[in-house]
């Protein structure tokens, strides 16, 4: 014989591990501004967690801080990487910075940072914009 709410105490004691067990939702991807135009709008494209994943390691794995500042001028100057543990994280072909208010701060980024947002950049931007951007 059943008694009452014996099957929802029985669901209960079932579902809560389950419910307990699925998976966080899953992060936002980073963002990332290319900065290179002067009177029009920056573009812009989101990474694949692979390639946030890879980048992050890269921060994580970085042995040499940049030499110089930050680049400026007309052109192509650097990523603007918005969502990352480390954002906002600058990456031009000399290093990466963080811009957090004021003058930007130089962070240790591997050889590979720069080509991992440009790859990306090629593969999301069109053709005319990724050909803007230099070869690390």
């Amino acid at each position: 014989m059943n008694q009452p709410g014996s099957v929802a105490c029985v669901l209960a004691v079932v579902l809560l591990p389950l419910a307990a067990c699925s998976p966080a939702p899953a992060a936002p991807l980073p963002k990332v501004g290319v900065s290179m135009f002067s009177g029009r709008p920056d573009p812009s494209f989101t990474l694949t967690r692979e390639q946030a994943d890879a980048l992050s390691s890269c921060l994580k794995t970085g042995r040499a801080l940049p030499h110089g500042r930050l680049p400026e001028g007309l052109g192509f100057r650097y990523f603007n990487v918005a969502g990352l543990e480390a954002a906002p994280l600058l990456v031009g072909l000399d290093g990466a910075w963080l811009d957090q208010g004021g003058e930007p701060t130089p962070v240790a980024l591997c050889a590979s940072g720069f080509s991992i947002l440009r790859d990306a950049a090629v593969g999301a931007l069109s053709s005319d914009v990724s050909a803007a951007i230099p070869n690390g």
